[in-house]
């Protein structure tokens, strides 16, 4: 591909082919080499451990703020005192809750780019056989199968071996449905319930000033968070404009516009 060619990319597939760019520059393979890559490895998983462990503060601060705005209460531990009885409890859950799900989805960011650099590695390797990198990615990394059980193709660059019928094509994408349904019900839920406490708070906090403060910086956080993961996957237009084209980073086929094949 010449330079000064557009293509339209994510920012997600930008991260591959710019880190697929990088690595060819290493022709001896001198710094991205199987240390590096186990290095990688494991930064990912620490940083899908910590996505995780942001995801469990979410779901028990909205649990907790649930019960606070439909009038639930319960006694602290040790302390022995009602959560209902704390002064301000309600605006102190959302706010917890909205700090939790606006770092989680900066964490989801990060295990994306994360495997988006481990894919390079992969496609790499599969490449030199034709074979599906998601299978050689799977005894690496955890791998959540379910978009990869029901997807019609299968290997991303060579034959499939069994062809699904319209059947099964139709079943997968209904279990894909479903199963991306319940997964969106998950913030959905966290937005509904937050809604819920900025109405209790307006109708419970005399100061205007302090009232629209609180206001202001829950909508901030819960919008931010929408906002970064919904664009992700966002298309804008690049221009490549490299000195030699051998180091051009490798577009599949097709391109522009689609991007680096995915699971």
């Amino acid at each position: 591909m010449p330079p000064g060619d557009i293509i339209k990319l994510s920012a997600n597939t930008r991260l591959r082919l710019t880190f697929d760019a990088e690595m060819r520059l290493d022709k001896k393979g001198e710094i991205y080499n199987e240390e590096r890559y186990r290095r990688y490895l494991e930064t990912s998983n620490v940083a899908d451990q910590r996505q995780n462990a942001m995801l469990r503060s979410v779901i028990f601060a909205d649990g907790l703020l649930i019960l606070v705005v439909f009038g639930a209460s319960f006694k602290l531990p040790m302390v022995d005192v009602a959560i209902l009885n704390i002064p301000a409890a309600r605006e102190i859950l959302t706010w917890w809750a909205s700090i939790a799900f606006f770092f989680t989805c900066i964490a989801f960011i990060n295990t994306q780019s994360y495997s988006a650099i481990l894919d390079v590695f992969y496609q790499r390797t599969a490449k030199k056989i034709d074979t599906d990198p998601d299978f050689i990615g799977d005894s690496e990394k955890h791998f959540d199968f379910l978009i990869k059980l029901y997807r019609k193709k299968y290997n991303i660059w060579g034959p499939d071996v069994l062809t699904p019928s319209r059947g099964f094509v139709a079943y997968g994408k209904t279990v894909v449905a479903l199963a991306m349904l319940a997964f969106l019900s998950i913030p959905a839920a966290h937005l509904a319930i937050v809604t819920m406490s900025l109405i209790a708070s307006y109708r419970a906090i005399e100061s205007t000033l302090l009232l629209g403060a609180y206001v202001f910086f829950i909508l901030v956080l819960n919008i931010a968070a929408i906002f970064m993961v919904a664009t992700m996957n966002t298309d804008f237009q690049f221009e490549i404009d490299l000195s030699d084209p051998e180091d051009a980073p490798a577009i599949p086929q097709g391109v522009p516009p689609a991007p680096l094949p995915s699971p």
